[in-house]
């Protein structure tokens, strides 16, 4: 069962943090350009050094609007009449796909969708939103709050808008007695001082010192239930409720540390075999006949330990929603700068995609296989000479030479 959020309206979300720099004409004139953007200010606290700090929020269909403009991706369950019949005897069929607010009621209780645990999740009374996914809508919301709402009058009346922005800010103390158009812009023209109102709020505040920390609001009650389960030894790490609250960016660390320490049972248990071997027969990692199969196993280990983690990766990134599909990543992030070859249609997708000729390719495979093969004879003969000599050396290995009681050694 999830944990429960409160209302987003009552519940502070971002905390943006004012300098000493920052006047209250300024706070005030920022507050009012968040109320026109549906962004509350659910609380306002004075620190120590004297540092106004707000509390920001905004209002529930302004989540989903968002949601739906930043293509958030959730969980859906969509209707299973037109399906096949084989998906509609699934009872938790669900799609990950991004949020429409026309359709929705298919992303209502995802959690019940998915296959995974949510004892540690905390969502909203319908299971739309979860923590971070709260913080992520208002944090997009915030980043793209311009220094001024500009209506369809003030496109004609340019200049005379900027100019009034402009000195207005200048009064609130957020820029100096330089120009802010050589300043912020680089250049003087009108076109800059009308593009001075495009500029984002944020950027304007923290570019002037005035702002010096936005960040997510914790809550304690879930916070505390997911360190207590991290530090049980006796259960799993939950992976679902940490993407819930930290979000995946955190989260994808804490899988692959949980991914890493599981699989490592493998060499682990080969090496306190090969161990317990050489305690029994009082052998040597050097003369051991057991040491080299060892390295085999944590050789094929290593290259199974890679597969298996990029198929865990890609299971993760589809459950989260940050598995990316589309045309132009696949083409442009997937493929090395250097990859060459020709356009053919695909036989697994059916798209065209850059193939390389697999007779060039058996070419290379070819020359790289020799080549590999004659640097491993000059190592394995660099090895036979090493031990060769070890063992003319050696008086444990060579008593004709040094006689039974080693070479005489003079006081």
């Amino acid at each position: 069962m999830v944990l429960i959020l409160p209302p987003v309206e009552t519940t502070p979300v971002l905390l943006m943090r004012f300098t000493k720099l920052a006047p209250p004409d300024l706070i005030l004139f920022v507050k009012q350009r968040l109320s026109e953007e549906d962004i509350v200010v659910v609380c306002e606290e004075n620190d120590n050094n004297s540092e106004v700090i707000l509390g920001l929020s905004t209002k529930q269909h302004m989540l989903e609007m968002e949601a739906e403009h930043i293509k958030l991706v959730k969980p859906s369950t969509p209707d299973l009449t037109y399906m096949p019949k084989a998906l509609q005897s699934i009872d938790t069929f669900f799609v990950m796909e991004s949020y429409s607010q026309k359709t929705r009621k298919d992303y209502l209780n995802g959690c019940k969708s998915m296959k995974v645990d949510h004892s540690f999740s905390a969502y909203d009374t319908e299971e739309l939103f979860s923590s971070s996914d709260r913080v992520n809508i208002i944090w997009s919301l915030l980043e793209s709050l311009r220094l001024q709402k500009r209506t369809d009058s003030q496109v004609g009346r340019g200049r005379f808008f900027a100019n009034n922005l402009i000195k207005r800010l200048e009064k609130l103390g957020v820029f100096d007695d330089t120009s802010i158009s050589s300043r912020f812009l680089g250049v003087n023209s009108v076109k800059s001082e009308v593009d001075m109102c495009s500029k984002y709020l944020l950027q304007v505040l923290k570019e002037g010192n005035l702002v010096d920390l936005v960040a997510p609001v914790h809550l304690s009650y879930v916070r505390d239930k997911l360190c207590a389960e991290c530090l049980n030894p006796m259960t799993t790490t939950p992976l679902q409720g940490m993407r819930d609250y930290y979000g995946e960016d955190v989260t994808y660390y804490f899988a692959w540390m949980k991914f890493y320490t599981n699989a490592l049972f493998v060499p682990g248990l080969s090496g306190i075999l090969v161990w317990s071997y050489n305690r029994v027969t009082n052998e040597t990692v050097d003369d051991s006949i057991i040491v080299p199969f060892h390295s085999l196993t944590t050789f094929f280990w290593s290259v199974f330990f890679v597969r298996f983690w990029k198929r865990e990766q890609n299971r993760l990134a589809y459950d989260w929603g940050t598995y990316s599909s589309t045309g132009y990543e696949k083409n442009f992030f997937s493929k090395r700068p250097e990859f060459t070859g020709t356009l053919k249609k695909s036989n697994v997708t059916g798209e065209l995609e850059i193939q390389y000729p697999t007779t060039k390719r058996l070419v290379h495979y070819f020359v790289s296989g020799l080549v590999t093969f004659i640097l491993l004879c000059g190592a394995f003969f660099m090895m036979i000479l090493s031990l060769n000599l070890q063992g003319y050396v050696h008086c444990k290995h060579n008593p004709g030479r040094w006689g039974a009681k080693g070479p005489e050694t003079s006081h």
